[in-house]
């Protein structure tokens, strides 16, 4: 499969609140979905690029992230308990990458906010 460009896009989670947004990964003119049959993913936030710190690690492992092949989405989600864990911080950031055999890439990556709970 041809490179990608990586998309960017920020992403704001709502401390004590369940994060769930699905996105579409396409390919082509027209566009058509991209066959994650064979696929992994793995979405880390931290601080900074460099940190080594982990703010919080989605995968298809831990359940957090869920690929449906045949319409390319990649579910992404965090329950309202953990996202209530999560440090509020103006700024950190995230990658998303997808796997496949020896393969790995990046399809997106951004900001990320964390934003405080004021209701509890």
């Amino acid at each position: 499969m041809a490179q990608l460009p990586i998309a960017e896009a920020d992403i704001c989670i709502f401390q004590g609140a369940t994060f769930n947004q699905t996105l579409f990964y396409e390919t082509g003119e027209p566009s058509a979905p991209v066959d994650l049959s064979s696929y992994t993913a793995k979405m880390h936030i931290r601080s900074k690029p460099e940190s080594k710190a982990l703010i919080l690690e989605l995968s298809t492992t831990n359940g957090r992230i869920v690929l449906n092949e045949a319409t390319g989405s990649i579910r992404l989600f965090i329950s309202a308990s953990d996202t209530a864990t999560l440090s509020v911080c103006d700024k950190a950031v995230y990658d998303l990458e997808l796997t496949t055999g020896a393969v790995t890439t990046r399809i997106l990556q951004g900001n990320v906010i964390i934003s405080p709970e004021v209701t509890r």
